[in-house]
């Protein structure tokens, strides 16, 4: 029955129009636990659930190798898929596993009577100096430090780890509100009332996930959020053997010749700071070039090749061999990157959707206004250009 049922879903040539509609949709990200953290170069979640629904059933197992902020692995979850998802950066599996965590209502209403004894204790507070020599620290301006400092103590101080983690992510919320690409950083005062907004925002959050799960046929089972390079994937026992092989890989992985700074906020100017880390308790202690496989620039692209084939390589041995494979990328020369991108996409054994038969174009590109990430423009491409590439098991 599964074979016969695999059969007819490879056979099957699904509308691509809300995918489309989706791609080029320019409307902020939000509903769930999404506004959490604007991840670099995050996906859109409109977009992210119209692949899923889309490529996917109920209960089908959904990847993410390149998970971020875990855009994906919410999506599927709410959507009562299963969901696996790693990635080599610390915040990132750290804000995977506490925008996918349920609170029950309860839980909630602790967060946010917490929260209040907090911020009332703050705004009575004068605004201490205080240096402890955190190297996470850096370049953070003392009173915002200072405030931050505070904060942090009383969270130590929860007695449940999500309710723990569901206030470092108010905490993290703020703090990049305040610090990150801002010429004028705030005051203290500011700085407090501004956390106050985030537990409600995330408290708003974790209901309107909790709702949307209740809603399901079946509650899905927490997704896999993994510290981990997707090379080698396929060895990792942290992926239940039921869930495979994986039915849909939707993902965004780090691009050709692009500069994102997904392990550092810039506070005033081009000043870098790993702040992030102090406040979620994670490691840091990469170069940029870690994060990105390789960097930006032409003489690194050979290592950013290398590494997307061995990764999709691995990828290639845990999906269904009628599974989709649907990414988005931006090229920093497309003239020739999309041209090598595919031929590595080739060589780690999958053939690419021809979107004429399925949806009257040749390939779907779209604008991205307003980004917050530093591109070198090749000649032929306008800064903000994604790709939308589909492919399938050869």
């Amino acid at each position: 029955m599964l074979e016969a049922s695999r059969a007819r879903r490879a056979d099957r040539l699904p509308e691509l129009g809300e995918i489309i509609k989706a791609a080029h949709c320019n409307e902020p990200v939000q509903g769930l636990t999404h506004e959490f953290y604007r991840y670099p170069a995050r996906f859109s979640p409109l977009f992210v659930r119209a692949v899923i629904k889309t490529f996917t059933r109920l209960g089908d197992a959904v990847l993410d190798p390149f998970m971020g902020g875990g855009t994906s692995l919410v999506e599927a979850m709410a959507l009562g898929r299963r969901a696996v998802g790693c990635d080599l950066n610390s915040l990132a599996v750290f804000l995977a596993r506490a925008k996918t965590t349920v609170l029950s209502q309860p839980q909630v209403e602790r967060l946010s009577a917490w929260a209040s004894d907090v911020v009332g204790a703050e705004l009575e507070a004068p605004t201490v100096r205080r240096d402890n020599g955190d190297p996470c620290f850096r370049n953070a301006p003392w009173w915002i430090s200072s405030r931050i400092h505070s904060i942090l103590d009383k969270i130590q101080e929860i007695e449940s780890g999500d309710l723990a983690r569901a206030a470092r992510c108010a905490l993290l919320k703020t703090a990049q509100w305040a610090l990150d690409c801002k010429e004028r950083v705030p005051g203290s005062f500011d700085f407090v009332k501004r956390f106050e907004e985030s537990i409600a925002d995330v408290c708003s959050g974790y209901q309107d996930l909790r709702k949307t799960i209740s809603g399901l046929p079946k509650r899905p089972a927490a997704p896999r959020a993994l510290h981990r390079s997707v090379v080698g994937l396929e060895a990792d026992r942290r992926i239940p053997a039921a869930w495979k092989p994986i039915d849909l890989v939707v993902t965004s992985p780090p691009y050709p010749g692009v500069h994102v700074l997904y392990h550092r906020w810039q506070v005033r100017g081009r000043r870098e700071t790993p702040l992030a880390y102090g406040i979620c308790n994670t490691n840091d202690g990469q170069g940029t070039s870690y994060y990105t496989m390789g960097g930006r620039h032409h003489r690194s692209l050979d290592r950013y090749f290398e590494l997307l084939g061995q990764a999709f390589s691995s990828v290639r041995k845990v999906v269904s061999p009628d599974a989709w494979i649907v990414q988005m990328v931006a090229f920093s020369e497309p003239s020739w990157q999309v041209g090598k991108y595919l031929s590595v996409m080739k060589d780690a054994g999958y053939g690419e959707v021809e979107l004429s038969d399925h949806a009257g174009k040749e390939r779907i590109w779209r604008d991205v206004p307003s980004r917050k990430w530093y591109i070198r423009i090749g000649r032929d491409l306008p800064a903000g250009k994604e790709l939308v590439l589909i492919h399938r098991p050869r």
